[in-house]
Formats: structure tokens, sequence, C-alpha cells
């Protein structure tokens, strides 16, 4: 009989990659359960290479939530006396909190690091002050991924030690000289992201050569950003009052997006000019541009939103596709083969009807398009019926097809 259900089970005969695959969607507590069934299942539960803690699947239930870390607590520790590495440890606490979780996710993250964790991601509740991050983390040699969500960082007795190849910031407060002290040890980080973040006034990165992507989002107290740093190919900088924005020496930069900034006419046409390999350029909700001229014989796809604009002139002679929105504008252009052309126009019906010289650049602009691209796909709105209604659909909305040229 014995055999008979040993020859049943195959689900423990699978690899222990596939299993520590299913373990991943079940929580720390109904992972532990797993290993009653079988030697192999409690092999699999100690060697699982990932764990995770999301109390959405307890966000009702507050004594449960506490006992599932609690119950990650002490695996974590018995894994580190047992010397088994771990991969990834990420802690999501959106919905409880307090000192006694403070305490539990410290000595998780301490067991963690014990093992030698290569990931760690920590989130914690935006109504709460920020989770103080243990200094240890700072030391941790083996992390080369960090994510902190809600976590305050200050600064550390000991140097930074890290090995960090990605770092993702959000909502979390770190000073001037921690920011300064963290990116000057951490000199092979590939992937940056910092997000709704304060504490700091200015963001310098130099010396980072393998640095690849940057992320700079809703920093209010962020007056300056500069990067330097050659291999920079993807920039995104959102939602910032910053004034001071140096990105000129990223000479290798193939995706560029900006929005919601404070920028000039002047400062774009200068900056865009330095990109000679830039594929994709986003331009969105920058209030103080009015006149936006690019020059980049490499740009392929081109989006441009904004409201006040008054001209754009584009040479770019390789754009496939450009994308626009806002009221009828002055446009020139040299890209004589777009493949496809989004344009949402904007503007009182009423205007188009009295003033002729809204009605003169709305035509030029269709005309402008309708010579150039194979597809051109015209959504109009009206004011009125925007002020009304934000989210209704378009006031009319059409596609046209140009006749072969």
């Amino acid at each position: 009989m014995e055999n008979r259900i040993d020859n049943l089970d195959r689900i423990s005969a699978l690899p222990d990659e596939i299993l520590h695959h299913i373990m991943s969607f079940v929580s720390p507590k109904q992972a532990v359960r797993t290993s009653v069934l079988s030697k192999s299942w409690k092999e699999t539960w100690h060697t699982c290479p990932i764990l995770v803690l999301d109390d959405d699947q307890t966000r009702d239930r507050f004594a449960r939530a506490k006992e599932v870390l609690k119950c990650m607590e002490q695996t974590l520790l018995n894994r580190h006396m047992e010397m088994i590495s771990l991969t990834k440890l990420m802690i999501s606490l959106l919905f409880f909190w307090d000192d006694e979780f403070a305490a539990l996710v410290d000595r998780c993250v301490c067991f963690a690091i014990g093992s030698n964790v290569n990931e760690l991601g920590l989130r914690f509740p935006i109504f709460r002050v920020g989770y103080n991050l243990p200094q240890i983390v700072f030391c941790a040699k083996s992390i080369n991924v960090l994510e902190l969500y809600r976590c305050n960082l200050s600064r550390p007795r000991i140097g930074v030690q890290l090995s960090l190849r990605k770092l993702c910031l959000v909502g979390v407060y770190v000073d001037d000289q921690m920011i300064e002290n963290l990116f000057a040890r951490c000199p092979l980080i590939e992937y940056l992201t910092i997000e709704s973040s304060e504490g700091f006034k200015s963001l310098e990165l130099f010396g980072l050569s393998e640095l690849h992507e940057v992320k700079i989002s809703n920093n209010d107290e962020l007056e300056k950003v500069e990067i330097n740093a050659l291999n920079v190919h993807s920039v995104t900088i959102t939602d910032m009052k910053t004034r001071v924005i140096n990105i000129a020496f990223c000479k290798n930069l193939k995706f560029l997006l900006l929005s919601e900034l404070s920028i000039k006419d002047d400062w774009l046409c200068s900056v865009i000019s330095d990109f000679s390999l830039l594929q994709f350029l986003s331009i969105t909700s920058c209030d103080e541009l009015r006149s936006i001229k690019i020059s980049s014989p490499s740009l392929k796809e081109l989006v441009i939103n904004g409201s006040d604009l008054v001209e754009v002139k584009l040479e770019t002679p390789n754009l496939s596709k450009f994308k626009f929105s806002g009221h009828p504008i002055s446009f020139t252009s040299n890209a004589m083969a777009l493949s496809e052309t989004d344009l949402y126009v904007c503007g009182n019906d009423d205007d188009i009807q009295v003033d002729i010289q809204v009605l003169v650049k709305y035509i030029e602009l269709l005309a402008n398009f309708n010579r150039c691209s194979e597809v051109l796909n015209l959504q109009h709105c009206t004011g009125a019926r925007m002020e009304a209604n934000l989210t209704s659909p378009f006031m009319r909305c059409q596609t046209f097809e140009p006749q072969n040229r």
C-alpha cells in the first residue's frame, strides 16, 4: 500500500526548482505546512530561495498578519543557523504596523542578511512614520537588489559596503550626505529609481560606469539633478520643480522621458542635440515650453503633449512614429517617412468657427501629416466637452488613411 501511495505522489517527485516556484504563490505559514507532507517537501521548504510576505492576504486580520510574520522570523532564523543561503526576501506590510511589527522586521532582515540574501524588498504603510532601516543593511555585501518603500535611511556609523546593481527608493527619507555616500560606495549600480522621496536637495551621479537606467519622479525637495554617466541609455524625470537638470554627459542615451518639469525652450533644444543615439523622446505637460525645436537624425519615436505650445519644428529625418496632444499649432518637419501619426487636437468648436487663424493652423497641421504619414489617427475634442466630463469619450474620433502617394 505504501508503495502505491508513493507512486501516486507525482508532485513530490518534481524538480526542486518547480516545487520552489509553487511555494512562491502561498503565504509563509501555508508553505511551512507543506513540510509535514513528506521528507522531500520538508527539504524543499528549508531550501526555498525566495520568501515573500504580503499582508494583502491577511488585510482584515491584524493578529493573523503578525502570526505570519513571526512564522517567517522563525524560518529565517533556522536557515541562518543551518547556513542555508537565500536569494530573495520581500516583506510587504501596507495595512498593519506597530512597534512589535518593526521589531519583527528588524530580526527578519538581520537573519536574511546572515543567509547572504541577494534581493531585499521592504514595503510599509504610507500612513505611518517610515521604518528605520537597520544599519546592518548598509554592510551587507551580498545584497545586489534593494527596494525600499516608506523607509528612513540614516547615516551609518560605519561606511556603506554594498554591491548594489539595482536600487529603488519610494517614499523614503534620506539626507544629502547619505545620498552622496550611498552612490559613492555603489559603483556597480545599473538601475536606479527614486520616487516621492524627501530629505535631499541634490542628486549627483558621477563615475557610475555601469549605470543604464535612471527614473526620478515626484521628489518635491529636489533642486538639482546631475547625471554624468556615459553608459546610461534610459532617463525618466517627471513631476518635479527642479530648476537645474544636467544630463548632457549621457552621450549614449537612447530613451528620454520628461514630464511636468519647469524646463525652457533653449534648454530642451540644446540638450537634445547632444544625444546622437536617441531613439525615443517624450515631452509632456512641461507648461513653460512654448517652442519645441528638435534636431535628431537618430530619433524614431516622438511624443509631445502641451496645451501652451505655439510651434513645433522637427529635423528628424528617420522619425517613424509621432504622437501629439494639444491645441492647433504651427508645425514644420522634414520627417517624410512616418509610419503612423496620432493627433489628439483640443479646442472649442466655436473658436474654430470664428478664429480664422486657428482654422488655418488646424488645416495646415492635418495637411502636413496627411502628406508624410502612412496612417493618420485623428482625435478631436472640444474644450466644453472636456470641462464637462474629463473621462468622457472623444467628441469625434476618426482614422484617416491618406491616399497612396
